[in-house]
């Protein structure tokens, strides 16, 4: 395991490189990207349903995507998590060179990464940690700030500082490559870009939600969510390993019995009117 020093150097290697806002990517050794996140929640139910997906597109340092995964997605996720295969994939730029860019420079790219290896290593847990995040998203890529959100919320620090400072396939740098790939397949760039079942349903975007034509509230949201699970979903769901032969750790809770989502949800959002 790497000393939580390992944090600081990586942050000084990126700004290294920061005149150009461009990280280096390590691709798999057949030249693929690696796999995109894996679901939030796995139900292993008899249900032959599939479940609906429901994806976001953020940038990590964004306030549109704080305002809308604290007043539109964690809220609705309370209700339909058993029924819906949840993704956070980020929004960047493949340059020619293939290297990675993003809007608000290294430190985004960093913190983007930082929510990828979270996820990760934590597939069933990882997204109050990630409300912290994004709840004070200019204080990334901080380490206490960091620090203090995973200490807060049973995710290892120095496993996610692990994660973010490797360049194996399944490291950060390569994971934020393959989720800036999906957003750009997806045609999606604005943050925050709500999917349901892989179509757009609302945008978050300078502040006011804008092409939300089923409504931008948590009830229209669930009820969204809910029809068409009643219905049948439609779109075959990835798995974060069918396809490249890949399989996420999944350490669990520390020091702790595993609670609910709604629960850590409850004790993580912060309501606004």
């Amino acid at each position: 395991m790497l000393s939580r020093s390992t944090l600081i150097t990586t942050l000084l290697t990126f700004a290294l490189i920061a005149s150009s806002f461009t990280f280096y990517t390590h691709l798999r050794r057949d030249g693929q990207p690696p796999s995109a996140l894996p679901d939030l929640e796995h139900n292993n139910t008899n249900s032959n349903k599939t479940k609906v997906p429901l994806e976001i597109h953020i940038m990590s340092k964004c306030p549109d995507a704080r305002d809308c995964v604290e007043l539109l997605v964690a809220p609705a996720l309370k209700n339909v998590s058993d029924i819906v295969d949840f993704r956070m994939s980020f929004i960047g730029r493949r340059l020619q060179d293939g290297t990675t860019a993003c809007m608000h420079g290294p430190s985004e790219c960093l913190g983007n990464s930082i929510h990828l290896c979270a996820a990760h290593l934590y597939p069933d847990t990882y997204l109050p940690f990630s409300l912290c995040l994004l709840h004070d998203y200019a204080r990334l890529p901080a380490q206490d700030f960091i620090e203090s959100c995973a200490s807060k919320h049973d995710i290892s620090f120095d496993k996610v500082n692990e994660c973010i400072s490797s360049l194996d396939p399944d490291g950060g740098m390569a994971m934020l490559a393959s989720s800036v790939e999906r957003s750009r397949r997806a045609g999606v760039a604005t943050s925050c870009t709500v999917r349901v079942e892989e179509k757009v349903w609302c945008v978050r975007d300078g502040g006011r939600w804008r092409d939300c034509d089923g409504g931008s509230g948590v009830d229209d949201l669930v009820r969204e969510v809910k029809e068409r699970y009643r219905k049948g979903s439609v779109v075959v769901v990835e798995s974060a390993g069918e396809e490249e032969g890949y399989e996420a750790e999944k350490p669990g809770m520390v020091g702790q019995e595993r609670k609910s989502l709604r629960q850590m949800i409850d004790e993580r959002i912060v309501w606004r009117g």
